[in-house]
């Protein structure tokens, strides 16, 4: 991977050559700012979102130290997106994961929002760790989609009944509120 390589660059001008191809495919992606987003919230090590992070912080590519090569550097962000929880049923399908939440993002309406959501649902509803993700979503202020739902910030967003119709909050007593 290439964040070996620039770990083990000397000179700025190795580790900007090194780094040059990776930002560039960067520069198109669809999910930059939720990448730089999740480098920052694990205290990622590698080259990321179009720039090199050291333990979550965004570093100068031409700073002398260049980068550890720890395990951190080997874990891609994108996997990191797909909740690495060792027995979730989305364990390893990253790039399938930030394909349908960044479809889920771009939809412009409810129901493309939930038409995008679909297929990552029906895999939520399959997993054996399902309340463990939406603690992990919950606890770790996750933006995307986890254990079923849509989240921001660790709060749930998603706020439609099974049926497809909006459910009224409920309030703390349980409740419903008022539309």
């Amino acid at each position: 991977m290439k964040e070996a390589e620039y770990a083990a660059a000397r000179t700025a001008r190795e580790r900007s050559y090194v780094a040059r191809p990776v930002f560039t495919l960067c520069a198109g992606c669809p999910v930059l700012l939720q990448c730089a987003e999740w480098a920052e919230v694990y205290r990622y090590t590698g080259l990321a979102a179009g720039a090199a992070y050291r333990n979550g912080r965004k570093e100068d590519h031409r700073n002398r130290h260049g980068l550890g090569s720890g395990h951190a550097a080997r874990v891609t962000v994108a996997m990191l997106l797909a909740h690495a929880l060792p027995r979730g049923a989305c364990h390893g399908r990253g790039h399938w994961w930030t394909h349908h939440e960044t479809q889920h993002i771009a939809a412009k309406d409810p129901a493309s929002r939930q038409a995008a959501a679909r297929p990552a649902f029906e895999l939520c509803s399959t997993c054996p760790i399902t309340a463990r993700c939406r603690l992990w979503a919950e606890v770790d202020s996750y933006t995307g989609l986890a254990a079923g739902s849509a989240y921001r910030d660790g709060q749930r967003i998603d706020h439609t009944a099974r049926n497809g119709q909006p459910s009224r909050r409920r309030s703390i007593d349980g409740k419903r509120t008022p539309k």
